[in-house]
């Protein structure tokens, strides 16, 4: 299947339809995702894709320690089943239905995804010089599993490194690790803003619960003239039930916004990562459904300043 390019005033977004996922976005020439130079075919592409989680379920086929001798991608998370459902000038519509199997447990889930994803050729994007902005509305149904079984929508965005995450939080706390804990010279938690810095070099992974996350989060990374900008706006509910947590804290509830920081070992990327709130096989609603708007652009250096306290008190 043909990549689907959607191009306006000098800026391009790709779609590669049967991975469920946008590939790149360029905004006057500048890359913002990161993808692949030697994918063979595997989970790891590169771009906005989405998964479903709990991780602690679906990938680890041992819990009592981080050790990714133990860590497993199946087929039903990341493959190439996704169906190009439907198409017109500046939306397609992409969907898939999967069984996935717990790593240590005989339970299972059967579900079906539909994404929906929209250019929105005619959104304003006050703050930026030149802008792509684009939509996602994921659909995750429930079909059949072992009864109480959890299941969220889990988007994650890898990103060239040579950036920082920031995203404005409600009030200080530790963050959470799930794998080594995070240098402290690689993050800093102060006046409302979470700033993590991503190199491709030093793994970690920490989490952030829905109860700080305000909403925006954004991957600024310095390019010629500026900054280039992943801008993403999501709906955290705190009074809900979140279901991905740390292998050593199973029990919690689980975290709504994620960064990892690949250490070079899947190719040395950062990924801004966003969890739904969880829904149980056969307990209550078996529906869930997300909006996500993603906006990319390029900020110059005299404004990148303006932006950015604009982002942290909205």
């Amino acid at each position: 299947m043909k990549p689907i390019t959607w191009k306006t005033d000098g800026n391009e977004l790709t779609i590669l339809a049967e991975r469920g996922r946008v590939l790149q976005v360029s905004v006057q020439g500048e890359q913002a995702f990161w993808v692949n130079p030697d994918w063979t075919g595997n989970w790891n592409v590169g771009g906005d894709r989405l998964w479903v989680s709990p991780e602690i379920d679906w990938n680890w086929k041992k819990t009592d320690r981080v050790d990714f001798a133990q860590y497993d991608v199946p087929q039903a998370l990341d493959s190439d089943h996704w169906t190009l459902a439907g198409t017109t000038r500046r939306s397609c519509m992409l969907r898939k239905q999967q069984t996935i199997r717990h790593q240590q447990r005989k339970r299972f889930v059967r579900y079906e995804i539909t994404r929906e994803i929209e250019h929105l050729t005619e959104l304003e994007t006050e703050g930026f010089d030149k802008a792509l902005a684009y939509q996602t509305t994921n659909r995750l149904t429930l079909l059949d599993g072992t009864p109480g079984q959890a299941m969220d929508l889990w988007g994650l965005v890898q990103l060239p490194p040579g950036g920082s995450m920031l995203i404005p939080v409600r009030q200080k706390s530790e963050l959470r690790n799930y794998f080594a804990p995070i240098p402290k010279r690689m993050f800093t938690d102060k006046d409302g803003l979470l700033e993590l810095i991503i190199t491709g070099q030093t793994q970690y992974k920490v989490g952030v619960p829905p109860s700080r996350t305000v909403g925006p989060i954004a991957y600024a990374r310095p390019v010629r003239g500026g900054w280039l900008v992943v801008y993403r706006h999501v709906s955290p509910q705190f009074w809900r039930p979140y279901v991905d947590v740390p292998i050593s804290d199973p029990r919690s509830q689980g975290d709504a916004v994620q960064v990892y920081n690949d250490g070079g070992e899947f190719g040395g990327f950062g990924e801004l990562e966003y969890h739904s709130p969880g829904i149980r096989f056969g307990k209550g609603e078996q529906v869930l459904e997300e909006r996500i708007l993603t906006i990319v652009g390029r900020v110059s250096k005299t404004r990148w300043p303006a932006c950015k306290k604009r982002w942290i008190n909205c």
